[in-house]
């Protein structure tokens, strides 16, 4: 792979960085397909699927997992059977409840998958633009020219966001004019799935000799060509160690001990190569410490409200809808590629998985909308950050209580953006937190926000409280923060802790921090896709 794809795929610079993971392939079948052929026709063309991709062999270390490479099945069901799953320029069909089958890291998982159709809805006509700054200190802002549905060089469909709120998955579902799907997002609390991109489709190869299956990749540092090994004789077959290469540079010394599934492009036609990797700790947020958050400065309660007085309720008056202006800082920006499309379909998958720990919300019912997107062009572009990133050797890192500040006095004084609700920032800067004016900045925080911010404007002190800022260094590591940060404008705290007295209601004191829902250590545990009854009961008091 070559260090534009690598970080496209796994958003990181070198091979060294890249997170365990595995290939793997997606077969699909159509409804419209499935409503006339009998079950066991759709089981054969699944066994023929596995017994492709059983041609690289099952060798020693695949006798000691009993695995196989890896196969994605997706049937596509409907109560309308007489129609393609598929729109004609490529978009998938309302009313379609997709199944797919995922086996990867020695575990298979089925998932039920239904369109996200009022995220969907929300984000349809999402609008983006890009701030740059001027020679006169300014910054200038405009809509932005591409569409965002995917680069051009890639062409393919518009994306359609999907969740399982079972199985915590929320992906994004595309058709390629290769007539295969591209899935991307997040399933549980540790798999990333992610299209092996277009130009490496044609590059990736596996020895023809048979062998033990080995868990490195070599180059040659003269031409690239896979290592030889050290003892110039030919060994048997069976003991000949097989060289997967993809492009130039190595995938990864990391591939999951299990299934080897490096394939030819020619054995995967009709199909789509994905691959399916599990975050890498170093890019994992860490948990987030208890000052994560500042409460609001002392104001009178009339002065607090802006627009309606409170977040925009439609089509029930138990359903409330938080419009997310997002930001995206230039680190971001560099991460993905300086590429308008590639952001907008990243954070669309970032945001349906936001959507989906609110989704599990039923009184109040919270749904997510995106009201617009806004990219810097550069760092200047974004000057409550460049005011407070600290000095070498640490100006990778910023001081996320001043830069918050910062971004709500700006924004005060902003009139050219969309309406919003929620104004949050997102940074791929490390953030650090001082304890006293002049002291050390600690990293570890993972996001910063305002208790109850949501919709307040401090006309007293010319700021914007409805303002968050969230660390995300690829790999969609920063959901959950951002569902936490959230949390926190829409006027949760911490569990275990009491509510601040200019919000009164229920607070959290019954549920202890440990316990390790969303408003607690974030332990990427099962109860972290979860709010606890006391988060459940502040966001009543707070929205109703």
């Amino acid at each position: 792979m070559s260090e534009e794809q690598l970080r496209r795929v796994f958003h990181v610079r070198s091979p060294d960085q890249v997170p365990e993971y595995e290939i793997v392939a997606i077969s699909h079948e159509d409804s419209d397909t499935n409503a006339s052929a009998p079950r066991r026709a759709r089981r054969v063309r699944r066994d023929a699927a596995q017994a492709e991709l059983s041609k690289i062999r099952k060798t020693e270390e695949f006798s000691r997992t009993g695995g196989y490479p890896s196969v994605l099945d997706i049937d596509y069901e409907s109560t309308r059977r007489d129609k393609p799953a598929f729109e004609s320029d490529g978009g998938v069909k309302a009313n379609r409840a997709l199944k797919l089958s995922l086996q990867a890291f020695g575990k298979r998982l089925r998932l039920n998958l239904m369109k996200n159709e009022d995220f969907q809805r929300r984000v349809e006509g999402l609008k983006m633009y890009t701030m740059s700054s001027t020679s006169r200190g300014g910054v200038e802002i405009r809509a932005a020219t591409e569409d965002g549905s995917y680069s051009s060089e890639e062409s393919s469909g518009p994306a359609t966001p999907y969740v399982d709120e079972a199985n915590n998955a929320a992906l994004i579902l595309s058709r390629h004019p290769h007539g295969g799907i591209e899935v991307e997002g997040t399933v549980g609390h540790e798999l990333v799935i992610a299209p092996v991109p277009e130009g490496l489709r044609n590059e990736t190869f596996y020895d023809e000799e048979e062998g033990t299956a080995d868990d490195e990749m070599f180059l040659d540092e003269d031409d690239f060509t896979p290592a030889q090994p050290a003892d110039k004789r030919k060994p048997e077959k069976s003991k000949m160690p097989k060289k997967y290469v993809l492009g130039t540079i190595p995938v990864a010394k990391k591939r999951y001990r299990g299934p080897k599934a490096a394939f030819k492009a020619k054995s995967l036609k009709g199909k789509s190569v994905h691959f399916v990797y599990k975050r890498n700790k170093i890019t994992e947020q860490q948990d987030l410490v208890h000052s994560d958050f500042l409460p609001l400065e002392s104001v009178p309660r009339a002065d607090n409200r802006t627009r309606a007085h409170r977040i925009r309720k439609r089509a029930a008056p138990d359903t409330v809808w938080p419009e997310v202006l997002l930001i995206v800082d230039y680190d971001t920006y560099a991460l993905h590629g300086r590429s308008h499309a590639e952001i907008k379909r990243y954070f669309v998958s970032f945001w349906n998985g936001v959507d989906l720990r609110y989704r599990l919300l039923t009184s109040p019912r919270v749904k997510i909308s995106l009201a617009g997107m806004i990219v810097a062009k550069d760092r200047d572009a974004t000057p409550y950050l460049e005011r407070n990133r600290l000095r070498p050797p640490n100006e990778d890192a910023v001081d996320v209580a001043g830069a918050l500040t910062d971004l709500g006095k700006y924004l005060y004084r902003e009139d050219r953006l969309p309406t919003y609700d929620l104004a949050v920032v997102i940074t791929k800067l490390d953030m650090c937190r001082r304890h006293y004016e002049g002291g050390r900045c600690n990293r570890g925080t993972a996001g910063f926000a305002y208790v109850g911010g949501a919709c307040v404007v401090n006309k007293r002190l010319e700021k914007v409280n409805s303002v968050a800022i969230i660390e995300d260094s690829g790999g969609f590591s920063g959901i959950i923060v951002a569902a936490h940060e959230v949390g926190h404008l829409l006027g949760c705290v911490h569990d275990g802790s009491p509510p601040p007295s200019y919000l009164g209601g229920p607070g959290a004191t019954s549920c202890p921090w440990e316990d390790g829902f969303i408003m607690s250590d974030l332990r990427h545990t099962e109860r972290g896709f979860r709010w606890s009854t006391c988060s459940v009961q502040q966001f009543k008091h707070f929205l109703l």
